[in-house]
């Protein structure tokens, strides 16, 4: 069980005045409440105590050490929500510069850098900076007052900066461009029994308010091709990793293994791989990298010997690689039988620098 905490934070240089709830400073310009008793009541607390005053509340919250969320919420109104929650639409994030007092040039692309980093310890130890504040405050620490206080700075968002240049953006080696988008969902677990179905065969509905009839689909070409199955097309096959391919999770340090067998494509045949916190494997391509998936949006490409070549963007949850195309859903896909305006199947063409 990973860390699970919340903590709220109010942007002022005077000490807030709210009955029953205590403030103490650990960082210049910010007040902590030391006082919260419930994670499941500590959003309401942050929305009373933002009614009660006209200063920015943070309030900060990090479920299973697997999601990050935050939301600065102002006269008792959210102005910004941010998650790492795959599902999640963030709300507001080029107007956190101005609520923080961030008058740098370049402000709003720092903070959008910033929480693209997809290692939630990093993104914390990132935001920490950014504002100069501990998010991860406990009040059981309130004796080591000493160790609570972060400084504002930017040192670990330029050590950042420079490996995020060298494997995202307009320079990375490899980019994902959007090349279909189907308004509708995906379902590969729940139309047969046990789970068993053609390799790359989904059923895709719900694309229109009336037109919610689940139909077989097989993803080939770049595109959603309409099939017809038969029983004996699926009986005996199982859509997991391959049989190359096996994971193990290694507690101490966090990380997943991948380990290829002989029979694996070459380049990877007997290795041994170690993933970064958070990934998952996804598929080998045709250029000798490993393809793996955070499942929020995001695609890393690994070489065999561990090191990351490049890292993408997209919309939805990567599923499947085929034919140097990435098939990414919505997050009504797999269990939400019903209409949604929100919900597309996406996919993506892989661009290689040469």
């Amino acid at each position: 069980m990973g860390l699970t905490l919340c903590s709220i934070h109010i942007l002022s240089t005077e000490i807030p005045q709210i009955p029953g709830i205590d403030f103490q400073s650990f960082s210049k310009g910010w007040f902590t409440c030391t006082n919260l008793d419930s994670f499941e009541e500590d959003y309401k607390l942050a929305r009373k105590i933002s009614k009660n005053t006209d200063k920015p509340v943070l309030y900060f919250f990090v479920y299973d050490s697997e999601i990050v969320s935050f939301a600065f919420l102002i006269s008792g109104r959210k102005i910004v929500d941010f998650s790492t929650d795959s599902s999640f639409i963030p709300k507001g994030i080029s107007k956190i510069p101005e609520i923080i007092g961030d008058a740098q040039k370049g402000s709003k692309k720092k903070i959008s850098v910033i929480l693209q980093c997809s290692d939630d310890e990093r993104l914390i130890s990132l935001l920490e900076e950014y504002f100069g504040l501990n998010l991860l405050f406990d009040a059981e620490y309130l004796s080591e007052s000493a160790d609570i206080k972060v400084e504002k700075g930017d040192r670990l968002y330029l050590e950042y900066l420079e490996e995020y240049k060298k494997i995202c953006g307009k320079g990375a080696p490899i980019r994902a461009e959007l090349v279909k988008e189907y308004h509708g969902k995906v379902f590969n677990h729940h139309f047969l029994s046990e789970g068993y179905c053609p390799e790359y065969c989904y059923l895709f509905g719900y694309d229109a308010p009336d037109h919610c009839e689940l139909r077989p689909v097989f993803f080939s070409g770049g595109e959603l091709v309409p099939c017809v199955l038969k029983s004996e097309d699926y009986v005996g096959l199982r859509r997991i990793y391959p049989t190359w391919v096996s994971r193990e999770y290694d507690g101490e340090s966090d990380k997943n293994y991948y380990k290829f067998a002989s029979d694996a494509p070459a380049e990877f045949a007997g290795s041994e791989i170690a993933c970064p916190k958070g990934y998952y494997f996804l598929s080998t391509d045709n250029r000798n990298h490993i393809i793996l998936t955070d499942y929020k949006h995001f695609l890393l490409f690994m070489d065999r010997t561990g090191n990351v070549v490049s890292r993408c963007s997209v919309k939805g949850d990567p599923i499947a690689f085929r034919d140097g195309f990435i098939l990414t859903e919505g997050p009504g896909s797999e269990w939400a039988f019903e209409y949604s305006p929100t919900d597309y199947v996406r996919i993506y063409r892989l661009l290689y620098k040469t």
